[in-house]
């Protein structure tokens, strides 16, 4: 039926015209019964007053009767196989009440001029078959009371024709009818009533259900699709786009947006990545899909025949556009953005592998801070493959046999002695051969078994570190995952207190960047670390942009500059002056300051007019395994009273 749709989308809005509608499907979804059991009632009818009552008089309304149930009933069925529409409801319970009033009118005119002509048993036949008529009219419509009042008003005219033929039996026949009326009429109030009451709980009910599966798939704080519904998405884009669309995917991650929450708080972060995702979306069109996948990272899926050069270039002008200041209602901040970007043809219905290809890209966009949006090559192809080569390696490998430290000693320039060694992981794997630490600890953490690791290396290292002078300090590494872990310090303690080294000779070297994912779990493990005795160093000085915020929120023994300043120290004056300035800061601060890359006389020279001690690099001594490492300690580790002063971190 056509229907308007203006006017049916705002009806959607009125709760009882929901509530009628369901009333009307339930009262369709049973009405060819009930007319059944009105054409057989009206066939028998017929047969009681065949020798009494003229044919056409018995026959003649008993086919138009059937007839009328008949199609009233196909109509029905076929109505009750499509969606009423709201606008639709008044106009089908107007016709229904109509209908009903008309064939109880009909049958009970039938009925009583049939009655004329018979004995008084035959009469009384007819009182029954009225009295059912209107009784199952009014059962099998009390989910609509409009009509279910229509059919049982019909009982009023009926019972009076009945009660005036003045036969006693036909009389009490009737009576007991009426009274059956009454208890009818109260039931159909009643039912009427809760049946409309379940309509609405059922109505309410599914609202919560929609809304409950929008908030499933929506990002709360932007509106955008949550990670979840953003994948479903790209999965049906790939799913209905040609063999030989091209999709491009799109991973955005906010620069320096950890830094807004931890100065500004978590409302005005919350603002921020508000209106990040609508800086975003001013980018954004039809043929493209944003959604957050979490924290301070969007998706976004191009599609639809754009060229990868054109989808690029529109990342592009959106990282240049998240540089620019975030004006909010409170302040002004500043953030950026990596972007990894990936196309692949729609026929390879590979997701995973896009998407796997996409955080890569990032992965180099983030290492490369120049480089914002960075484009997924056939070189990272292959280095992608041999990341996931070297994770599969990793899952097999024997930790216990394959892993192996090698130890870079530290130097106290000013005695030439060795003040430390730092253990550096190495890894040979029987499957893949020779695997750098960048490549296998990036794999662990990314596998979950970096804490696995740590725990085989550090009860190597101290193992090392047993055989030395105890003049002699051990640095080790912890990766970002390590000091994440509640439970770290506890098993550090453990391991360290099962080998018989003083936790005074270790220090526990960590890079900013693993500080930064979460600033307070690191704070915890760190103060946890220097409780027991445990010296922490920051490695990779000056290589972030707000190192110098945690030397007074952490417990930091000792900085280890960078060799990105060891190298040009000699030709950079800028360069020289930051390490000059870091120097001083440290001998202020009372922490030792390490310089790090160390490969000529020359640097090693100025590093010491600079302030600089303690240095490590190739010109003092390459790794050593550690037996040549334990020769080395005993010959040179020898610093003097000096060391005293040396606070060992790493």
């Amino acid at each position: 039926m056509a229907f308007d749709r203006h006017e049916d989308a705002r009806a959607t809005d009125d709760p009882s015209l929901r509530e009628k509608r369901e009333q009307l499907r339930e009262v369709m979804r049973i009405a060819p019964i009930i007319c059944a059991v009105h054409c057989i009632n009206a066939l028998i009818l017929s047969l009681a007053f065949l020798d009494t009552a003229p044919a056409p008089l018995v026959g003649g309304p008993l086919a138009l009767l059937l007839a009328g149930f008949g199609l009233r009933s196909l109509l029905l069925l076929r109505q009750s196989r499509r969606e009423i529409p709201l606008s639709a409801v008044p106009r089908r319970i107007i016709v229904l009440n109509a209908v009903t009033g008309a064939f109880v009118l009909a049958l009970a005119s039938w009925s009583a001029a049939l009655a004329s002509y018979g004995t008084p048993a035959q009469v009384l036949v007819a009182v029954i078959h009225d009295c059912a008529t209107i009784a199952i009219c009014t059962v099998s419509l009390l989910h609509l009371r409009s009509a279910a009042l229509t059919a049982l008003s019909a009982l009023v005219p009926v019972g009076l024709v009945k009660i005036a033929t003045g036969v006693a039996l036909v009389q009490a026949g009737t009576m007991i009818c009426v009274i059956s009326g009454g208890g009818l009429l109260y039931l159909t109030v009643l039912y009427s009533a809760r049946f409309r009451q379940l309509v609405r709980q059922h109505g309410d009910l599914k609202r919560l259900n929609r809304e409950t599966e929008r908030l499933a798939r929506v990002d709360l704080l932007t509106g955008l699709p949550n990670r979840r519904s953003f994948f479903s998405d790209l999965d049906a884009i790939v799913a209905a786009s040609s063999p030989d669309a091209e999709i491009h995917l799109a991973v955005i991650d906010v620069d320096g947006f950890k830094t807004v929450n931890e100065m500004y708080g978590h409302a005005i972060g919350d603002a921020a990545l508000a209106e990040i995702a609508m800086r975003i979306g001013e980018f954004c069109g039809e043929r493209h899909r944003l959604g957050r996948l979490g924290g301070d990272e969007f998706g976004l899926v191009v599609a639809g025949g754009e060229s990868a050069d054109d989808a690029f270039d529109l990342c592009c002008r959106i990282g240049e556009a998240l540089r620019q200041p975030l004006h909010l209602a409170e302040r002004t901040v500043r953030v950026s953005a990596s972007i990894g970007f990936a196309s692949a043809r729609a026929s390879s219905r590979d997701v995973v592998h896009l998407h796997e290809q996409v955080h890569y890209a990032l992965r180099e966009a983030k290492l490369d801070r120049r480089a914002g949006c960075m484009r997924f090559s056939p070189a990272q192809e292959a280095r992608l493959r041999r990341a996931n080569a070297v994770a599969q390696a990793l899952r097999n490998a024997d930790f216990q046999r394959e892993l192996r430290l090698e130890f870079q000693p530290v130097i106290d320039a000013d005695r030439n002695g060795i003040i430390a060694f730092e253990a550096l992981a190495r890894w040979y794997s029987p499957e893949i051969g020779r695997v750098s630490p960048v490549d296998f600890i990036t794999a662990a953490e990314n596998a979950g078994l970096i804490g696995l690791m740590t725990d085989v290396l550090l009860v190597k290292a101290l193992a090392g570190a047993a055989q030395w002078p105890e003049r002699v300090h051990l640095y080790f590494n912890l990766s970002a995952h390590d000091i994440m872990m509640p439970d770290f310090a506890a098993r550090a303690a453990e391991i360290i207190r099962a080998s018989g080294v003083s936790p005074a000779r270790i220090a526990f070297e960590v890079t900013e960047t693993a500080i930064i994912r979460d600033f307070a779990a690191a704070k915890d493990t760190l103060d946890a670390l220097k409780a027991l005795g445990i010296a922490v160093a920051l490695d990779d000085f000056g290589t972030g942009f707000s190192s110098l915020s945690y030397i007074h929120r952490l417990p930091i023994d000792k900085l280890k500059i960078d060799r990105s300043f060891t190298s040009e120290i000699l030709t950079n004056p800028a360069c020289r002056d930051i390490v000059r300035s870091v120097s001083g800061l440290c001998r202020k601060l009372g922490i030792d300051c390490v310089a790090e890359g160390v490969e000529t006389q020359a640097q090693m020279v100025l590093l010491g007019r600079l302030g600089c001690r303690s240095m490590q690099g190739y010109f003092f001594s390459r790794p050593l395994p550690a037996e040549e490492a334990a020769a080395l300690a005993c010959a040179r580790g020898a610093a003097g009273d000096a060391d005293a002063r040396v606070v060992s971190a790493a």
